[in-house]
């Protein structure tokens, strides 16, 4: 007996452990419920588009932020505007170079709740993450309002402002902001499901 009492001492941290230790739900994009735009001002008119293919990996529990992660995977080539000819010219070695670097990826370094708002249930959040395009990765700032999230599934909206040259967005005589100007606002809305 005194032996079993021995073994409870000895695993009681543990148990402890498992008992404090959150769950970190995991979800994948709903590619049919998402979006994922872009917008850009040339000669002070903005010119808007958006990605066709992306993908998105997601760990999180409101509750463990701190191990919380976002994952998310664009494919650049599906860039698409309401001008052929300027998707075309985006994706040319100037700019995207869409053959050589077929994937711009954002990964999460840090998620942090912002103070929710007034009369609002939904919970606001900004994360710290690094942004890969052209091969280049930089530091950004993403901020996403979670407008649900459940046993099923979850969705978020969101925006990244991110400056177009920090990535050799434009080469030669495109690093002038004269025609093209250096902020890009990125907006999104991510329909995610619970992975079992």
């Amino acid at each position: 007996m005194k032996y079993f009492a021995a073994l409870i001492l000895l695993l009681a941290p543990a148990f402890a452990f498992a008992a404090d230790a959150k769950v970190i739900s995991h979800y994948v994009l709903v590619p049919e419920q998402s979006k994922l735009k872009f917008v850009a001002i040339q000669n002070n008119a903005p010119v808007e588009g958006a990605f066709k293919n992306f993908s998105a990996d997601i760990r999180f529990s409101p509750d463990d932020l701190d191990h919380s992660r976002i994952t998310a995977e664009v494919d650049v080539a599906s860039m698409f505007t309401a001008y052929a000819e300027v998707a075309t010219q985006l994706a040319a070695p100037e700019w995207l170079d869409a053959t050589q670097f077929p994937k711009a990826t954002l990964r999460t370094t840090k998620i942090r709740q912002m103070p929710d708002r007034m009369n609002d249930d939904r919970h606001y959040y900004y994360a710290e993450s690094e942004l890969t395009i052209r091969g280049k990765t930089m530091p950004v700032e993403m901020d996403f309002v979670l407008a649900r999230l459940d046993s099923v599934g979850a969705v978020a909206e969101g925006r990244i402002s991110l400056q177009r040259r920090d990535f050799g967005v434009g080469q030669g005589k495109w690093q002038s902001t004269d025609a093209v100007e250096d902020v890009v606002s990125v907006t999104f809305r991510v329909a995610a499901k619970k992975v079992p």
